[in-house]
């Protein structure tokens, strides 16, 4: 391809960040995970985050990517491997999340709300307000099209499609809390 023969027209070895671009996001997530610590930790930083939690973020985006891929749907999707769980943030303890009899958070781990906070901490803060604001709009229009069909679908069970419980105020709220947590993550680290 363009970088490749670019390189190889004059003679000189690939770079490591033209290589990337052609890896898999599962190559990248590995790639990482074999990096020397310091290397790592540098990248993790850069995100105000640890390698663990990185590589906890990119297992979960690699597996939801893996599912958008061969079409299957996301909404109720549950990653099964607890492997491949994001570590608990910042963003679940400042939320306020439940937690079950073990102390585990009950959402936001192997879920759709873990991949929005993946998202939350890997985006830059435009991008992910742009996303979230896409997802709210895209809420406020599947409820108004449910209205306009007289659906049987409730909020609620709507909503429990990306693992939030309540109304729709409830709901946008919790999103809008996971929109702000950059303030937050930012303030603390």
């Amino acid at each position: 391809s363009g970088i490749y023969s670019h390189f190889i027209s004059l003679g000189r070895e690939i770079p490591v960040w033209a290589a990337t671009s052609f890896f898999d996001f599962g190559t990248v997530r590995t790639f990482y995970s074999c990096l020397e610590d310091s290397l790592a930790f540098d990248i993790a930083n850069y995100y105000s985050i640890n390698k663990t939690e990185l590589i906890s973020f990119l297992s979960n985006i690699n597996m939801y990517r893996n599912v958008c891929a061969h079409d299957n749907r996301i909404m109720r999707y549950m990653i099964f491997k607890k492997e491949f769980s994001i570590s608990n943030t910042k963003i679940h303890s400042n939320m306020n999340l439940n937690t079950d009899s073990k102390n585990e958070y009950i959402v936001g781990k192997r879920d759709l709300f873990a991949l929005l906070i993946s998202f939350k901490y890997l985006l830059r803060e435009e991008i992910f307000a742009a996303f979230f604001n896409k997802i709210n709009s895209l809420f406020q229009e599947l409820k108004s099209k449910l209205k306009e069909l007289n659906s049987q679908i409730t909020e609620t069970q709507m909503h429990s499609y990306i693992s939030l419980k309540g109304n729709s105020k409830e709901v946008i709220g919790k999103l809008g809390q996971l929109l702000n947590a950059v303030v937050i993550v930012s303030s603390i680290n």
